[in-house]
């Protein structure tokens, strides 16, 4: 109440005006102003585009120490670019309704400063009947109100001690925040929201008001999260802030910086950042929510092991904190150079040889580095294989059998046996030679495989030799002349006696093939002779 009115008028009866008419009022004002007087003036007025004669006269007043407060406007839209709503050091007021939503009219962006009621306000405007006034609409009846509680701040001083920084700095420090509901439109999403701060005198105090925005860059393994200050403190400063990610909830704080890093967060991880601030009665009901996903590239990985299948291994290793996802891993196999690559915890190594120690590399790596490689030992296991064929070569009375060596088992034993008479031979080699056997007769050898864990197997091979006789051709081309010892011959000197019972025929010594495919069974009776029985084979001969 302790305060003298001083209206100015810039406009005609009709209420337009002209920039030089605004000017010339202001230039009033500084003429007629007593310094070192506190005023302030309410400008419920304004320009589509900024006016440069005008913010001139602005700056003077301001200069001179007196606030100035400013409607910021009814095109809904930003006032950043109109006078003096967008005048720098100008108090700029958006409207609220009746339940403290912003109206779709308010101008609205980081250029408006503070809310106030402007919907429905009752006026000086009488109506033409009923001794009434009009109620009336718009930020030019928010503005008032801010003036008015600036004069309330100024009032009972005879000389200003208060600059226009140090009158915006009360408005702000006892405004109410987050009370405003925001107008919700294509528009105003699009650009900067006005600051959720409502108007307020400082009769009470109460929780800090949230940060007004907040951002966070990645790091590795950790986020910088930065905020702005809050549109206002409920009348009681703010003491800390606290940022808080989700999810995990690590946290970092700050008392005084706009700013702390997250630490302890796992890479390629997106968290919600929430930004609180607290003062001596509360901590802010909401926060300031920002996003980030920490990158870095992967740590070394732990708890590595190998085990054991048939010329395979099924590496697995687990992940250090923070690593997260995105990680791509390749597990070397040494020697040879056998990989695979997964990414996920684990992957079989194949290719492998059975009974042999390997050491596996362990290598994680994503599009921002590599980790130093891990190793395991690790011996594959399995049945081992067993020979593909069977070859031998006969004696008197004895028999050498070979067979080609099995390349999927390292230090395997090889066991052949000779029946009848279950002879055995043990050896690493892949050769074994059987004496002391019967010529003339059928022999039948098996062949096993042992691995160095015990694992045994035996070869499905039915292969028949006799002692005595080499057989060296098993098949002939049609209508050839093929002579008999090239086929089959004896150690024994005995009279040899051939006969053929099959499609081919005998002729001056020499097998005679048909001119059609055929199978020829030839047999060679051998007389005895000295050490050597009497003895005889079959051999069936092909003409394909």
């Amino acid at each position: 109440k302790d305060v003298t009115l001083v209206p100015v008028r810039v406009l005609d009866s009709c209420g337009v005006g002209t920039a030089t008419m605004v000017g010339e009022g202001l230039q009033w004002i500084a003429d007629n102003h007593v310094d070192g007087d506190p005023a302030v003036v309410n400008m419920s007025i304004g320009f589509e585009l900024s006016a440069t004669a005008i913010d001139t006269k602005i700056r003077q007043l301001l200069a001179e120490g007196i606030v100035v407060v400013a409607a910021a406007g009814n095109s809904s839209t930003s006032s950043c670019n109109s006078t003096p709503a967008g005048t720098p050091g100008t108090i700029s007021v958006g409207a609220i309704d009746a339940v403290s939503s912003e109206t779709r009219y308010s101008n609205f962006g980081l250029c408006v400063d503070i809310f106030a009621p402007g919907s429905d306000v009752l006026s000086t405007w009488p109506r033409a009947t009923f001794n009434t006034y009009l109620p009336e609409y718009g930020t030019s009846m928010a503005s008032p109100f801010v003036a008015g509680a600036v004069a309330q701040f100024l009032q009972g001083t005879t000389t200003s001690t208060y600059t226009p920084t140090e009158a915006w700095a009360w408005l702000k420090a006892n405004s109410t925040c987050d009370a405003v509901k925001y107008f919700d439109s294509t528009t105003r999403t699009a650009d900067a929201q006005t600051p959720n701060r409502l108007l307020n005198i400082g009769s009470t105090a109460g929780a800090a008001c949230r940060p007004m925005s907040a951002s966070a860059v990645a790091a590795n393994k950790s986020a910088i999260v930065s905020w702005t200050e809050p549109s206002g403190t409920n009348g009681s400063p703010v003491t800390s802030y606290t940022a808080t990610a989700s999810p995990g909830g690590a946290t970092c704080s700050s008392t005084s910086l706009m700013t702390c890093e997250i630490t302890g967060l796992t890479n390629n991880t997106v968290y919600t950042i929430a930004v609180t601030s607290t003062n001596a009665v509360g901590t802010s009901a909401l926060a300031a929510t920002t996003t980030v996903t920490p990158v870095g590239g992967p740590l070394p990985v732990i708890n590595q092991t190998a085990t054991a299948a048939d010329q395979a291994m099924a590496v697995s290793w687990a992940q250090q904190p923070g690593d997260g996802a995105g990680i791509t891993y390749v597990v070397t196999a040494s020697p040879g150079g056998a990989t695979c690559s997964t990414n996920t915890t684990t992957c079989t190594v194949t290719g492998l040889v059975n009974s042999q120690q390997y050491t596996f590399s362990i290598v994680g790596s994503n599009q921002y580095g590599a980790a130093p490689a891990v190793s395991v030992l690790g011996t594959p296991d399995g049945p081992p294989a067993v020979p593909t064929g069977v070859q031998s070569e006969v004696g008197s009375r004895s028999l050498t059998v070979s067979w080609p060596a099995v390349t999927t088992t390292a230090n395997l034993t090889y066991v052949a046996i000779v029946s009848p008479g279950n002879l055995k031979c043990t050896t690493t080699a892949t050769t074994c030679t059987f004496i002391g056997l019967t010529n003339g007769i059928d022999y039948s050898i098996s062949i096993s495989t042992v691995s160095p864990t015990g694992r045994v197997t035996t070869a499905s091979l039915n292969y028949v030799a006799r002692p005595g006789f080499t057989v060296m051709k098993t098949s002939v081309k049609r209508r050839s002349r093929t002579t008999l010892s090239s086929i089959v011959k004896s150690v024994s000197p005995g009279r040899k006696t051939w006969s053929e019972t099959g499609a081919c025929s005998i002729s001056a010594g020499k097998l005679v093939a048909p001119r059609t495919k055929a199978t020829c069974k030839l047999r060679l009776r051998v007389a005895k002779s000295g050490k050597f029985p009497a003895m005889s084979t079959v051999v069936a001969i092909k003409v394909p």
